[in-house]
């Protein structure tokens, strides 16, 4: 796989990760559960280091990438950095899993289990 696409997968990979952060916390918000204060903030903690880190690969490698097609099976991403661009699709599966493997990484407390819902 070339290393650009490896970048791009990344960047998705963050971004979906991002949007179910996001998701879980308004999710949590609206419930009644002891201790959901603590798990917010968690949550918020990781968004944080996922947005830094998504500037940081936005700024090192001129990274634009956008949606151009949405399906209920996959989704079209189009892309540039400073040394290509292209378009590459991505099925719901492949979605679930770049989100998975981000939300895993960034997540804090390790001792706090946690389901990836697939929101797209």
């Amino acid at each position: 796989m070339d290393d650009q696409l490896k970048i791009v997968l990344s960047y998705i990979g963050l971004s979906l990760a991002c949007k179910n952060f996001e998701n879980d916390i308004k999710l949590y918000d609206k419930s009644e559960l002891h201790g959901k204060r603590i798990y917010i903030a968690r949550t918020e903690a990781a968004i944080k280091l996922i947005k830094q880190d998504q500037e940081q690969m936005r700024r090192t490698n001129r990274l634009s990438v956008k949606v151009i097609h949405s399906t209920d099976d996959s989704r079209d991403y189009q892309w540039r950095t400073r040394y290509g661009n292209g378009s590459v699709r991505l099925t719901s599966q492949q979605l679930f899993r770049l989100t998975a493997k981000a939300s895993h990484h960034y997540w804090v407390d390790k001792n706090i289990k946690f389901e990836v819902q697939s929101f797209y």
